[in-house]
């Protein structure tokens, strides 16, 4: 049985290539992650925002999934105009 180093050697640096863009994708979504949730956190903070959605989740006035899913759609909204 022959050893062959060159494809040894490509198939360990195919998978090192494929780690570091893997960790590299990983880092991205975390930062993104963090950025949207400041921003969201920012607009909710604004104008008594989180005071009154607090109000209409307490008194079963929304959904908070549908909720959710419309604070971003109302940010995404803002942020293009």
């Amino acid at each position: 049985m022959t050893l062959d180093i060159g494809k040894l050697h490509a198939s360990r640096s195919g998978q090192l290539q494929k780690a570091v863009r893997n960790r590299l994708f990983m880092e991205m979504m975390e930062m993104l992650e963090e950025e949207l949730h400041n921003h969201l956190w920012d607009h909710l903070n604004q104008n008594g925002n989180m005071t009154e959605l607090l109000e209409k989740l307490v008194n079963r006035q929304v959904d908070p999934y549908t909720e959710a899913r419309n604070l971003v759609r109302r940010l995404l909204a803002q942020k293009n105009h």
